[in-house]
Order: structure tokens, then sequence, then C-alpha cells
């Protein structure tokens, strides 16, 4: 699908996408793509906001797929854009009782290992109400040992692997550590009242913080520990082959460290000319 599309969605949106391309291959159906396609059990439910550009979201859950211990082309997404009916959203959502959305069935499923959660760097998930929806049940899931808890996915790999890149673990940990997820934003503002009203019974607010901050911790605290175990191994490695060169019989190039003011060129070993 990816490659197929790629050309019309280019840095555009899941908005984009669900409106020119899931709507109108659905629409004669009035399925979700996914049983216009033939649904699979669910191994991963993935949280996520519609906003951020398709081509990030695809690599990120492709990252993922590849650090899942089985087969990777085999695994399977619950993904709202996918695996809701886009004719049927207000049933999707449950009619207002989130026991009945597919979001809470799906994160429910036994089949469901756990949560994978795409971010940018601006965290923008963590500001939805609905994704935040979704972590509160991970909380909970995860507590009673039925969930493998919260994944953050980006791009370039998932952020507790350590494999995402320093900078990008730091630029998230940036922007979250004083997120306060009571502003969490919703289409809705019905969805919204009823979530918060869900989250301030338990487990609350301010327990969500510490959930969501503790979990960027550790992420950007494996980060540090990946790039540092990395930079060692370089290191060791390039102490190796700079001790083979020195070693060697080979002369080894002049420096050149400058130009002085009479047009030649300084090095340690000596001085010459300037052509």
């Amino acid at each position: 699908m990816k490659r197929f599309f790629e050309t019309f969605v280019k840095e555009r949106s899941m908005y984009y996408l669900c409106s020119n391309i899931v709507k109108p291959l659905t629409k004669p159906y009035q399925l979700s793509f996914a049983e216009l396609v033939g649904p699979k059990r669910i191994r991963w439910f993935v949280s996520h906001f519609w906003g951020m550009p398709v081509r990030h979201f695809m690599d990120a859950v492709r990252k993922h797929a590849l650090s899942d211990q089985e087969e990777w082309r085999e695994s399977a997404y619950w993904i709202c854009t996918f695996s809701n009916s886009q004719w049927h959203v207000k049933e999707e959502l449950g009619n207002g009782q989130w026991e009945q959305s597919s979001f809470y069935l799906a994160l429910t499923s036994p089949d469901c290992k756990g949560t994978a959660m795409v971010l940018d760097e601006g965290v923008q998930p963590l500001q939805r109400i609905w994704c935040l929806f979704e972590v509160y049940h991970t909380i909970c899931l995860s507590r009673d040992g039925r969930s493998q808890g919260l994944l953050l996915c980006t791009s370039t790999g998932v952020l507790q692997e350590g494999k995402a890149g320093a900078d990008v673990a730091v630029a998230v940990a940036e922007r979250a550590k004083d997120l306060d997820t009571r502003s969490a934003k919703a289409t809705s503002e019905e969805d919204r009242q009823m979530i918060h009203r869900l989250i301030e019974q338990m487990p609350g607010f301010e327990a969500m913080n510490s959930f969501v901050r503790e979990t960027i911790y550790y992420a950007l605290e494996a980060s540090h520990q990946h790039y540092e175990s990395a930079f060692k191994k370089l290191v060791t490695e390039f102490a190796a082959t700079r001790g083979a060169l020195v070693s060697s019989t080979l002369p080894l190039p002049t420096l050149l460290t400058g130009r002085s003011t009479h047009g030649e060129f300084r090095s340690g070993t000596g001085n010459s000319k300037g052509s």
C-alpha cells in the first residue's frame, strides 16, 4: 500500500489518507479498510496522532515490527484509520459508552500484546484525549500482566530499545518533561469530558503524568546506554586500527596544519613549499 500510494500521499497526514484513499475504497461496502482487504488477529495496538505525516507513521510501525521477536511481516497492527469503519465512526466510538468502543475492545483483546505509540518530536499523541484513553487502559492491563506495556516508537526505532537515536530521545524528553496530560484535546468535547471523568476516577492525572514521565525517562536512559556502548566500541576499534597504522612500516602522509605568511605550509614534520 505504501509503495502504491506514496506518490499521492507524500508528506501528508492520516487525515488526507483517510479522506482520499480509505473512504473512496470502502465507500461501496461501508466497511473498514481492514475488513475490505481481509483482517487478521491483532498483535499490537497502535496509538497515534492523525496529524502526523503518514511517511513518519509507517516508518515507525515498520521499525517496531522489525524489533519484534516474531516474523515482522506477520505482525498485525490495530490502527484506527484502517480498523474502524470510517462510515460508522459514532458506533466505533461506542455511542458514548467507552466500554463498547472499538478502541477498548481491541486493547483488551487477549491476542493484543501491547501498545505501540507512534511519537514525533512534538509528542502529539500525548496531547490527544483518545490517546490518553489508550495509555490509561495500557496502564491497567500492564498492572494485571495482560500487556507488555507502552512502547514509544519513532521513525528511527523504538525508544525503549535505545535504537531511536540520542537526538530523537532528547527531543522527545525535552518536550514531555513539562507535559500535563490534563490539557489533552479532542475533536469532540463530549469525548473529552467522558475520558476526563474516567481518568480522574483512577488513576488520576497526576498518576498519568508520572507514568508518562517514567516511561520516557527509562527510554532516555536506554538511549544513553545504547549510545555509550556503541561509542565505546567504536573508540576501541579505532584505537586498535590506529595502533596497527602506527606500527606499520609504510610512511604516513604529512599533516598540513596551516600556511605561513610566505606561502609555505607548516606541518609537524617539516615545511613544504606551496605550489
